[in-house]
């Protein structure tokens, strides 16, 4: 059912009672476990994803014949994560950088193959990204010197959500204090410079550079508080189908470096403004509908350019609907976890969403997000670059199956949104 460790009963100990209670009062559950057949590798990975330093080990019977500790790996625990993280922190060179970065698809690869823990991969790989983000910007303050105001290096789209694949792109922007030593021209001139020094350094990093242009080293996302407190606004309350590509990439802000106060101060400010916007959900939830995959895949694809059958899969379009469906509730209810998954296991504890409704898109999600990382992983391993065309003939027809399920599930999202923010819509 469960394991209890030392830390267990000392971190949940209340009184010299409790010593009495059930021991499942304080074991932790549920048991996290690996096949006897695994490698070393495998659990290692399952370790890192998990965040635990053991494992119940089961044979075939799925029954448990024995234990594996964090501390029986420590050499190889290191190798692949502690010692990665400690090079980070100590290289020297944004080429060392790279070559760190290549080393994770080759260090999630074990765990591909594994459903129900792809996000966790994606944290992995988002984790990595945050240490080597911070060390370039710390690097870059110590070649340019400290700029004129405190400031917040901030992560959007797939980044600011931890949910990072192999082929992402910078979606990144700087917050700076209105009160600078210097004058706003001067201000701007300096944090400009330092901007385009962090965003060329992640590029050579391995983290390409945004075809779309949003990076801090675009001025445009290089702003003062007040600045982007009037970008927020002005998209929230001039509620147009030509910003929802703003909405679908800065509503998912994250904090990465610097100042946190300056996040959290717009961060409020966006919900604030959101309340009572019905104009806004209205027409986020419409571009929610217009992401939505059809439901005839694979035999009969309908194809959103052409409307003709096709052989090969956007799976990165596909996703999108359940980001986005996850992410107007999210911001509907006040919630400000940034992931997909959890923001979906907040709706659903806040009574927003049905436990078969949030069951329902988290399955979704994996399944979608489980078969990018694998083709985008194959494709490396391939020395192909990656992308999100998922060919039907790289996948299993219990793959094609499952896909069918999950597209005719998602039609689903319609009726909630139209009985949430379509249907009480007046105009205002």
């Amino acid at each position: 059912l469960g394991v209890v460790t030392i830390r267990d009963i000392v971190y949940k100990l209340d009184d010299e009672s409790f010593i009495n209670q059930p021991v499942t009062r304080v074991m932790t559950s549920p048991l996290i476990y690996i096949n006897h057949d695994s490698t070393v590798e495998e659990a290692v990975t399952l370790m890192e994803i998990k965040n635990v330093s053991y494992l119940a080990i089961v044979d075939n019977k799925q029954e448990v014949n024995g234990v594996l500790q964090k501390r029986d790996l420590f050499g190889v625990y290191s190798e692949r994560f502690d010692f990665i993280n400690e090079s980070i922190e100590s290289v020297k060179s944004v080429s060392e950088l790279l070559r760190i970065r290549q080393k994770i698809p080759f260090i999630v690869k074990p765990l591909i193959n594994e459903y129900g823990i792809t996000s966790g991969i994606n944290k992995v790989i988002s984790g990595f990204n945050d240490l080597i983000c911070k060390k370039i910007i710390s690097n870059a303050i110590l070649e340019l010197g400290d700029p004129p105001a405190p400031f917040a290096f901030i992560s959007l789209g797939s980044e600011g959500r931890e949910e990072l694949v192999f082929n992402a792109d910078q979606d990144n922007a700087i917050i700076y204090a209105n009160n600078s030593v210097l004058s706003a021209e001067l201000t701007e001139k300096d944090f400009a410079a330092l901007s385009e020094k962090i965003c060329t350094n992640l590029h050579e990093s391995g983290l390409q550079l945004c075809s779309g242009g949003y990076m801090a080293s675009n001025p445009l996302w290089c702003r003062p508080l007040s600045s982007w407190m009037d970008y927020f606004e002005d998209w929230i309350t001039n509620a147009e189908p030509e910003n929802i590509l703003n909405i679908s990439v800065f509503f998912d802000l994250r904090y990465i470096y610097g100042n946190r106060e300056l996040f959290n101060s717009l961060e409020d400010y966006i919900f604030k403004t959101l309340e009572g916007k019905s104009a806004f959900f209205y027409f986020l939830a419409q571009s929610v509908n217009s992401f939505k995959p059809q439901v005839n895949i694979f035999g009969n694809i309908i194809s959103d350019s052409s409307r003709k059958s096709s052989e090969t899969l956007d799976i990165k379009r596909a996703l999108s609907a359940v980001v986005m469906f996850a992410r107007i509730f999210a911001l509907h209810n006040n919630i400000r976890q940034k992931g997909t998954l959890a923001r979906i296991s907040s709706l659903l504890s806040s009574g927003v969403l049905s436990k078969e409704s949030a069951d329902d898109i988290k399955f979704h999600f994996n399944f979608l997000m489980h078969l990018r990382t694998r083709h985008q992983c194959d494709q490396i391993l391939k020395w192909i670059l990656p992308d999100n065309n998922i060919s039907s003939k790289n996948l299993s027809e219990m793959d094609k199956y499952v896909l069918k399920k999950v597209f005719t599930q998602m039609s689903n999202y319609d009726e909630i949104l139209t009985a949430t923010f379509m249907s009480s819509y007046k105009g205002g």
